[in-house]
């Protein structure tokens, strides 16, 4: 009614239109470094869809959060009626694997421990389902390992490096010699960077090409080390050393020993086949250490006697001496 005492009546229409009832995909887990993806629906034709945590709008989204995170969206209809929905990510976290040691290195013929640890199960490539494996290539060599912690896994790899040995050849001038007479040795063949000679009866040298004599008679090992890098090698012979020079040639005449040297049982050989032989040996000292008699064919027994040089004496018309080193 107005100021002159006019009104009019008028009528409107107000229609109940169903608003949107957003819905989004259930919960998820993932685990971390992972991609999962968000979707939203229920905002029918013309509606559209806004995200929190930055998403913005669309419908689906690719995601990779760090840590657990709950996705909110705003799902209009065309009408401008809204309502909103949420779905929430847990993330798991993957094993980080850490090798120890971090970068092996080893020499030929030796080995490596591998450990890796930042899991709880393990599975190798080399069959292995252990934190910890010993491992001997020979050559440069990848080994590959998956780390299990619940539903997450990683996967890792570490190269076990292989570096050669030296070749090690030791050599000399003269194998017999008698006390006081020089041997001049020989590293020939050798590819080592350092040397080391061990020469058996406490005396050494780090030449590559040393001169030595040895006061005592007997039978020495001469061991010659060396390196090459941060690898190791070496080689070995024997020096036998004549009781004061009485034999030069020990298998000479009619009678020879073998095999020489010797460990347990000795032979006689003859170029005449004989029956019975008388013999006796003795030590470098001339001291009898051994006697009795040889059957053709048969064997004597010396497996009881210190290493040395020792002389065989044959009871025959010859009396033949002989030598045999005892290793």
């Amino acid at each position: 009614m107005d100021g002159n005492g006019c009104s009019q009546i008028t009528s409107a229409t107000l229609s109940n239109v169903n608003g949107p009832a957003a819905t989004v995909n259930p919960d998820q887990t993932i685990c971390s470094g992972d991609t999962a993806t968000v979707t939203a629906d229920g905002a029918g034709s013309g509606g559209s869809y806004n995200w929190d945590q930055t998403l913005g709008p669309g419908i689906t989204h690719s995601v990779s959060p760090n840590s657990t995170t709950t996705y909110t969206v705003v799902a209009t209809d065309a009408n401008g009626c809204s309502s909103s929905a949420s779905t929430t990510l847990t993330v798991e976290p993957t094993p980080v694997l850490v090798f120890s040691p971090s970068s092996p290195n080893i020499c030929e013929l030796d080995s490596a421990v591998l450990s890796v640890f930042g899991a709880q199960n393990y599975s190798w490539n080399s069959g292995e389902t252990v934190s910890s494996i010993t491992v001997s290539p020979n050559t440069q060599t990848i080994y590959t390992v998956t780390g299990q912690d619940g539903n997450c896994s990683s996967t890792a790899s570490i190269t076990v490096n292989v570096s050669p040995n030296p070749v090690v050849v030791a050599g000399a001038n003269n194998f017999t010699v008698v006390t006081g007479e020089s041997i001049n040795f020989t590293n020939v063949g050798s590819n080592g960077s350092s040397y080391n000679w061990d020469f058996g009866d406490g005396g050494s040298s780090a030449l590559n090409f040393p001169s030595y004599s040895y006061a005592n008679v007997g039978a020495y090992t001469v061991i010659l080390y060396s390196n090459l890098g941060n690898c190791s090698g070496s080689d070995t012979i024997v020096i036998n050393v004549d009781v004061n020079g009485i034999l030069s040639h020990q298998q000479s005449g009619a009678y020879s020993v073998y095999p020489n040297p010797v460990s347990s049982e000795l032979h006689i050989q003859a170029i005449n086949k004989f029956e019975t032989v008388k013999y006796t040996i003795v030590e470098a000292q001339g001291k009898v250490v051994l006697e009795g008699i040889y059957e053709f064919n048969s064997t004597i027994d010396v497996s009881s006697l210190v290493k040395g040089v020792y002389i065989i004496q044959l009871d025959n018309r010859a009396k033949g001496l002989l030598q045999f080193v005892k290793q």
